[in-house]
């Protein structure tokens, strides 16, 4: 993973790559492939493995946050059930033996939430305000297109807060999210010479042969939208209960 991105083609006279789209996984697996002794398998298992942990630990927290004015005793019942029912989710367990950042993906979403939670307990409070930028920031590296996603609690704090207050702090979480998003793509360009990475290339190009499958049958967007959404199911519930 990060062979080609921290080690420039010597042989080949050439720069890094940006080959990997998830930044933030393939320094994890890289140091993870370094405690491990060069074990590429096991480090790749073990970085899943990792991000998994963290979204079942992470979701319980955010429905805490989400409904602090509820008895102590009932947010801890619920949300252990919310941990269970995380913890059994078939397509996590897959997801583990996959071995891509998608557990990751899916923790960092999870933390997203819990961050939009506190900053609408508490939208003055400016490390609140610093913690969900980051965290939107955060999101963009591990997975770019989850960035929708992360900001979907924010944008609704924007259109459905309280106060001006609460509405204002949301936009400049947005605001400050987009930036240090900008400052990252600015860093790649500056170290690989490109600001996205070779998948973005790949991808658009495929563009026009995944419309003609679709046309065939092959692909339904509506039906991979309703997908993804089953998929993250309990981070959607959670949002909307928000």
């Amino acid at each position: 993973f990060g062979d080609h991105a921290l080690r420039p083609f010597i042989e080949a006279g050439e720069g890094a790559v940006y080959g990997n789209t998830s930044q933030f996984y393939q320094f994890v697996v890289t140091l993870l492939y370094g405690a491990t002794g060069g074990n590429g398998t096991f480090a790749l298992l073990l970085a899943a493995t990792l991000g998994a942990i963290l979204y079942v630990a992470i979701l319980p927290l955010a429905y805490r946050a989400m409904r602090p004015n509820l008895e102590r005793n009932d947010r801890a019942i619920v949300a252990v059930i919310i941990a269970i029912l995380a913890a059994c989710d078939g397509q996590l367990h897959s997801l583990i033996g996959v071995g891509m950042e998608t557990t990751w993906a899916m923790a960092l979403v999870a933390l997203s939430l819990l961050a939009s939670f506190r900053l609408a307990a508490s939208p003055s409070s400016k490390a609140t305000i610093l913690a969900n930028s980051v965290t939107v920031l955060l999101v963009y590296i591990v997975r770019p297109e989850a960035t929708l996603v992360a900001l979907m609690a924010p944008m609704g704090l924007i259109l459905f807060g309280p106060n001006l207050r609460a509405r204002l702090t949301a936009l400049v979480v947005c605001g400050g999210g987009l930036c240090l998003i900008g400052l990252f793509a600015l860093a790649c360009w500056l170290y690989y010479g490109s600001a996205l990475p070779l998948s973005f290339s790949t991808k658009t190009h495929l563009l026009s042969a995944l419309a003609e499958n679709e046309s065939h049958g092959f692909g339904n967007p509506w039906r991979d939208f309703r997908d993804m959404l089953l998929f993250h199911k309990v981070e959607v519930l959670l949002a909307i209960g928000g």
